[in-house]
This record gives C-alpha cells, structure tokens and sequence, in this order.
C-alpha cells in the first residue's frame, strides 16, 4: 500500500530504551490514504528511528501486519520492506491526490492516544522516565508539570543552603562584611547582625531509565531532612560528621517527585531544571495497577 506521511512523527506515544532488546524503538505515526482516511502505523525498532519518514513522503509498506482497529491499523515486522517515493504508478495517484485534497481537512481519524503510564496529559499527575524528559525535550518552550518515580542517589553537601536576607518576602542572599560587621542585603540596602539560612539542596535521582539532577528549595527540603536549613547549618558547624549522617540517611530513597521542568541558559550553558513541587511515599498498590494499565492499553494499541 502506498499513503501519505502527514506529519513528521505525530503521535508519538512512546519512545523509549528498553536494555535486553535488540529493537528498542518505538515509533506511532499517522498517514493518510486516498479513501480519506487516517491510519495509525506502529513503527518497530530501526524503522522507527529511519529520518525519511519527515517532510510529507509518499511510502509504500510491504509484509506489514494489518489489523482493523479504527480503520486499518499497520505494525511494522523485521521482515517489513518500507520504500520511499517509490517510482511506481500507485505512488504517482497519490501525489495527485494528495495534492488536490490536502487543504480540506476532510479525513477521517482515529481518537484514543494513550500515556505509557496510564496518564492522560491533560491531567495534572503525567509520569514520566527519566529518559522520556530527555527525549522529549521537557521544558524546551514553557514550564512542564510531571511526576516521577525515582530514587534519591546523591545529594550534594556543599552549598546546600544560602544566607538570605531576614525581611518578609525578600529572600535574595546576603553578603558578609568584609570587616566582619554584619551581613549587607543589596536589594534592601540593609545591614543585619545574621542571615537567615534558606534551603537550595541538589538531589541525583535514579529511575530505572537513567538519572537527573533535581533542586528543592526551603519547605521541600525541610520536609525531606527534617531540619530546617539554619539548624542543619548550625549541625554542620559544630558536628560535621552528623551532619554526613543527616544527607546521608536519605540516600536510597524513594518517592513520587512533583517536578516542574523549564530549560534555561546561564553562564551561556543551555541547561534543563527540574525543581521539586512535592514528593510523597509510593502506594505501591496503586503503582502496580498504573503499570498494569498503561502496559494493557499499549499493548492493545500496538496489537500485541
């Protein structure tokens, strides 16, 4: 069969590294037919990674597995042939067709997309892996809102807290004295005897797709440690190794994360931060079901 690509990789439900598999990727796209219609291809491992698929080509599917779900729905074998603008007379009808029709928006197509977690993505609880907020380029546009399961490795013990200015809804650090005398705030022009320490903790979370750096700030923080970020400093001060004890304990952890994701560039350094919102123990029950469900409807999706 020959169809038109529509758009470069649309759909896309899920594309993902799974280790123990020679082909890991998978691919969802949509194309149109000349019977107006709009069929889901499922795309199996190097086909899905094959970059001829984009800028609208005419392609012709050979040893396909064809399902009626919705209209006719494609997956792709190992044995599968996928030619490109081939040079045949069904590719030239189409071109034609596609031409004379491609402006009326009148196809038919198919509605159910699912989340690989068993999310909807106009929901507030989406999860992702740590290797989907890569591949997805999270937080390359705006904030994204997204929870994630995954546990705490690491959490870096130098500068864990900053000296912040004292006065109500201020918060911006705070420079000691050169003579000793006080600590200066430049936004509020204002000297005080001691600052008010506030949390800005650095976590390396592990997920069983990869790693990211995570940043939580003073109530975050405080929940997690137990301490607020002036008794720790105090801790820190008179007792060093119980403060290690302290960081330490929380390694190996793990909790649902509510992050929000934003890229940035400082220092000329494009960069992605991902803060903690929240974070909560794992009901276990209700992830199991989660998993359960996302892996039926992905199955039923693809035709498994």
């Amino acid at each position: 069969m020959a169809a038109q690509v529509t758009k470069n990789f649309i759909e896309a439900l899920y594309k993902n590294q799974f280790e123990n598999y020679e082909n890991p990727i998978v691919q969802v796209l949509s194309i149109k037919s000349t019977q107006s219609n709009t069929n889901r291809v499922t795309l199996w491992g190097k086909h899905a990674e094959d970059s001829r698929f984009e800028n609208n080509p005419i392609v012709a599917f050979k040893s396909v597995k064809v399902n009626d779900f919705q209209g006719k729905s494609i997956s792709t074998l190992s044995s599968s042939i996928i030619s490109f603008n081939p040079d045949i007379e069904e590719s030239k009808k189409v071109t034609i067709w596609y031409n004379n029709n491609n402006n009326n928006g009148d196809f038919k197509t198919f509605s159910n997309v699912i989340s690989l977690n068993g999310g909807d993505s106009s929901k507030t609880n989406v999860y992702k892996t740590l290797q989907q907020i890569k591949n997805e380029n999270v937080g390359s546009e705006k904030p994204e809102y997204f929870n994630i399961v995954a546990t705490i490795v690491f959490i870096k013990k130098d500068n864990f807290a900053y000296p912040a200015c004292q006065s109500d809804n201020c918060n911006k650090k705070v420079i000691e004295e050169v003579n000793g005398d006080g600590w200066r705030c430049e936004k509020c022009n204002k000297l005080m005897e001691k600052p008010n320490y506030r949390y800005i903790l650095s976590l390396d979370v592990l997920d069983h797709t990869g790693n990211q750096w995570l940043t939580c700030f003073n109530e975050i923080a405080e929940k997690l440690l137990g301490y607020n970020a002036e008794e720790l400093q105090d801790i820190k001060m008179r007792n060093e190794n119980e403060f290690d004890r302290i960081l330490d304990e929380v390694n190996f952890r793990q909790y649902d994360f509510r992050l929000r994701a934003k890229v940035d560039t400082y220092n000329d350094e494009v960069r992605l931060r991902c803060n903690i919102l929240d974070f909560k123990p794992i009901n276990f029950e209700n992830q199991i079901k989660n998993n359960i469900t996302a892996i039926d409807k992905l199955m039923e999706e693809l035709h498994i």
